[in-house]
């Protein structure tokens, strides 16, 4: 086992701890009483590379709760779109070295603006000690590309969020509990569950991660990791998005992977109801093209010879990044080889 995947390893043991101290400290209480004094109308979440995607899984469940929210890269926040940056709009900057260039030099331009929430890793770090509200990740050490600190990210994410609407409670630790217990046993079993992954992709020639949704977000970090590690040709899109051509340069040698909770091959698109969803749909137009399929939901769905199925728990949609990225993590880290040591 090489140096990453021995990272990845204590992911789900990192989960618990990282719950074991919300709960008991609830960090991110001052930041939720600090939004419902009613001072803010929107939250806008600002990073770079993994912890610009991150939030991603949480945007759309602020949304839902009434609570206006946006992801920017940090570099794009700053220079082309500070004006999104106001006394009405709570920054949320993330960083897991809290030493990311973009990061640091949006959070001083934004200084006498608003409040700065700082999502960080490195407790000693600038982030750390400029953010009026840090928040911690609680990761540990990470010495390879970003692995337990973007799982990390997520969990920090989904329970700020959760406290900022007011529901905060074990409707949100149950179910993150139960995937850190998932975690741990598909970890265990890295060998039997990575070997046939990767016997299911060889001869792959370029791999494509695709979602919509909370989803999202892990499959934009495995885009970006998959080239940091293996040097996998790769790109992370939208699945509705995909189906405008993206799919046209399919053929033999092409993975695609497809995160997508509460999958169903048979249900019909709610706003196309004489066609299949657009999961359903791709997945069929990549193996028409002679491409396969690694799909990773929460669905009782067979594999076959050309769709590979990895079943996670079901938990809610915003949670489900968790889970979705582990497989990634052991897949990318079978792939390295030596090259992480």
């Amino acid at each position: 086992m090489n140096g990453f995947l021995e990272e990845v390893v204590t992911e789900g043991k990192v989960l618990k701890e990282l719950l074991d101290y919300h709960k008991a400290e609830n960090p991110t209480k001052k930041v939720a009483d600090l939004f419902r004094t009613g001072k803010y109308k929107r939250i806008l979440f600002a990073g770079m590379g993994s912890s610009f995607y991150a939030p991603y899984t949480v945007v759309d469940y602020l949304i839902s709760k009434g609570i206006p929210s946006m992801v920017l890269n940090a570099f794009e926040a700053s220079r082309y779109q500070f004006g999104m940056v106001s006394g009405e709009t709570l920054l949320v900057a993330i960083s897991q070295s809290g030493k990311s260039k973009e990061v640091m030099e949006l959070i001083r331009k934004s200084r006498g603006h608003t409040n700065i929430v700082g999502i960080v890793n490195k407790e000693d770090s600038l982030l750390a000690q400029e953010a009026e509200y840090p928040i911690f990740m609680k990761a540990g050490p990470e010495n390879f590309i970003s692995n337990k600190s973007f799982m990390a990210t997520l969990a920090v994410c989904i329970l700020l969020a959760a406290d900022i609407v007011g529901e905060l409670d074990d409707r949100v630790y149950q179910p993150l509990y139960e995937l850190a217990d998932w975690m741990d046993k598909y970890l265990t079993n890295i060998e039997a569950n990575t070997v046939p992954l990767i016997k299911f992709i060889e001869g792959a020639t370029n791999i494509d991660f695709l979602a919509n949704g909370p989803s999202i977000s892990t499959s934009m970090e495995a885009g970006l990791t998959f080239r940091e590690g293996p040097h996998i040709t790769t790109a992370a899109v939208n699945t509705a998005d995909y189906a405008h051509g993206w799919d046209r340069s399919v053929k033999e040698g092409y993975v695609g992977v497809i995160s997508a909770p509460g999958y169903d091959p048979k249900a019909l698109d709610p706003a196309l109801p004489n066609l299949l969803t657009v999961e359903a749909r791709m997945i069929d137009s990549i193996h028409e093209r002679g491409g396969k399929v690694v799909l990773i939901t929460d669905s009782k769905i067979a594999s076959t010879n050309k769709l590979f199925v990895i079943k996670h728990p079901q938990v809610p949609e915003r949670m489900a990044s968790l889970a979705q990225t582990v497989p990634c993590n052991c897949l990318m880290g079978w792939m390295m080889g030596d090259r992480s040591r």
